[in-house]
């Protein structure tokens, strides 16, 4: 936990920075959804603060944000900002898998924490705001929480590959070898049940 630690400060730094809050002033002139929120940490505390949390201003919000990540202006990448607005959500998807990882070999919680980051980046940049213009936030976590699913099944079929070449020609079905995964159909139930109802508390990030 402490290198994960060590990404989060980065991570704040970054976004304390004057390069980034001289970006973040464009971004508030340019969107009136962000103007009411003067420094970054207003925002994040805003979107964070579940008391009474507004969802169509949410949306509003990241539908500024995702199209000021891809319109990929020089003046900045609000890339670490989109991350630390979703960090609860993405904590939430953490939890989830990490009890998966005793299951997997040569990925500690590092990697896991470092794959979910990369993959929220790639649904923002993925996300068409044409088809999906709401429930932007819980829309994002859920899709990153699949796509962390289909990156373990991808490590947990390598693993299954190369126990069958060290066997020499015995297959994982010849002898009860357990991944937690499809090969075990009611355990992979319980767990599907169980990140559904993770996963419906994030409503709101």
């Amino acid at each position: 936990m402490e290198e994960i630690r060590r990404l989060d400060e980065a991570l704040e730094k970054e976004i304390a920075s004057k390069p980034f809050i001289k970006c973040y002033e464009g971004i508030r002139k340019r969107h009136p959804a962000i103007r009411p929120f003067q420094r970054p940490g207003d925002l994040i505390a805003f979107l964070h603060d579940r008391r009474a949390p507004s969802y169509s201003i949410n949306d509003e919000i990241f539908r500024a944000l995702i199209g000021e990540f891809n319109s990929r202006r020089p003046s900045g990448d609000v890339g670490p900002l989109c991350r630390v607005l979703l960090r609860p959500g993405l904590q939430r998807v953490f939890h989830i898998y990490r009890r998966r990882l005793p299951y997997v070999t040569g990925v500690d919680e590092a990697d896991l924490w470092l794959q979910i980051r990369k993959e929220a980046l790639e649904v923002l940049h993925d996300w068409d705001l044409a088809k999906y213009p709401m429930k932007i936030p819980s829309g994002i976590i859920g899709r990153v929480s699949n796509r962390i699913r289909s990156w373990y099944r991808g490590i947990e079929k390598e693993e299954r590959a190369a126990v069958e070449f060290q066997r020499d020609g015995v297959t994982i079905e010849d002898e009860a070898v357990s991944l937690p995964d499809a090969a075990s159909p009611s355990g992979w139930i319980m767990e599907a049940k169980e990140i559904l109802e993770d996963l419906a508390a994030l409503r709101v990030i």
